[in-house]
C-alpha cells in the first residue's frame, strides 16, 4: 500500500480478473479509512472461481481529506491495520543520467523471506537509451 506525499491518494496492487482490473474503493471515517479492492464485473466476485489471474495492476483511490493520523483498515476486518509506505519517505532523486524520466510509481510487488508481501515502492525511469527501476522497501523492526 502506498500513500501519496499529500496523503490524499492511496495506491494498492490489484489484479485483472475476468478481463477487468480491480478498483480500490476507500471509505473515509473520522478515525480510519476502510479499503476494499472490487472487481467492476459483478459476476466475478469470487476469486476462487475466477479464471487464472493474468496480471497485476495498480489501483488507486482519492480521499476527500488527507489520511493524516487515521488508520487504514480492510473492509470486513475486525482488527489490525494495513501497513503502508508514505511517499514522503521516498528517497529523492535529484539527477538522472541518460535523459531518464519517471514513467511509473507504484507499490512494490516484492515477497519477503517468509513469503509475506513487503511494504515499499517501485519507481521506473525510462528514456530511449535506458531503463532504471528502483525499489525501496520499508525495514521491518526485529
Amino acid at each position: 500500500m502506498l500513500v501519496s506525499a499529500d496523503g490524499r491518494v492511496i495506491t494498492a496492487i490489484g489484479t485483472v480478473l475476468c478481463g477487468h482490473a480491480q478498483r480500490l474503493v476507500a471509505r473515509s471515517h473520522r478515525d480510519k479509512v476502510a479499503l476494499i479492492l472490487e472487481n467492476p464485473d459483478r459476476h466475478c466476485k469470487d476469486i476462487a472461481s475466477a479464471p487464472a489471474i493474468t496480471q497485476l495492476t495498480p489501483a488507486s483511490a482519492r480521499l476527500p481529506a488527507p489520511l493524516g493520523n487515521r488508520a487504514l483498515v480492510r473492509v470486513g476486518s475486525t482488527r489490525g491495520t494495513i501497513p503502508y509506505f508514505n511517499e514522503r519517505d521516498l528517497a529523492s532523486v535529484r539527477s538522472l543520467p541518460f535523459g531518464l524520466r519517471l514513467s511509473s510509481d507504484e507499490p512494490a510487488n516484492v515477497v519477503g523471506t517468509q513469503g509475506q508481501p513487503e511494504i515499499g515502492d517501485t519507481r521506473r525511469y525510462m528514456s530511449p537509451a535506458a531503463i532504471l527501476q528502483v525499489t525501496q522497501i520499508v525495514p521491518v523492526p526485529r
